[in-house]
């Protein structure tokens, strides 16, 4: 089973329309819309463990019991629903690639056959799971951010890169 969940405060939604005139297209991918993510393969998790926290979180709606989580990790959330999900469509064309983790680490992807295993640097750990599970549940979270943006950021559907984020 995949787990991917998120937690995207209205305020860096504001903040970040409020950038979006001043950053560079490029620039979007790795630094706005910075979201609490935590990936889950197999019970394996993808952005660290629960035994060594990693990253300080940030928002009003964070208890303490979960800033000790360190599974979940600060991640500009458009890095997940293009990048991850691009480098997953093509993977059965290279058979491993590698998704650099905004802020430090990168997950390793190998396929072989109908299996990918996936070798988290940040967890230290490797999981594997059907590669069309895979690439079903970034299609799905895609999907869902898409959906939430579209409804909390309406403005940002006219941004010449939505279609890169979420086709």
């Amino acid at each position: 089973m995949i787990k991917i969940e998120y937690e995207l405060e209205n305020q860096e939604i504001q903040e970040t329309l409020s950038l979006l005139k001043d950053t560079p297209a490029a620039a979007l991918d790795e630094t706005c819309f910075e979201s609490r993510v935590r990936m889950s393969v197999g019970g394996i998790e993808m952005f660290g463990s629960l035994e060594t926290p990693r990253v300080e979180l940030k928002g009003e709606n964070w208890s303490a019991a979960e800033a000790a989580d360190s599974a979940w990790a600060i991640l500009p959330i458009l890095a997940l629903t293009g990048a991850l999900r691009n480098q997953v469509d093509e993977l059965p064309f290279s058979g491993k690639t590698r998704f650099l983790i905004p802020g430090g680490g990168e997950i390793r992807l190998k396929r072989d056959g109908a299996e990918v295993s996936l070798e988290s640097s940040l967890s230290g750990q490797t999981a594997t799971c059907r590669y069309e599970e895979l690439k079903d549940t970034l299609r799905g979270f895609a999907s869902q951010v898409e959906k939430d943006l579209a409804r909390r950021a309406p403005e940002l559907k006219k941004h010449p890169l939505w279609h890169t984020w979420f086709s």
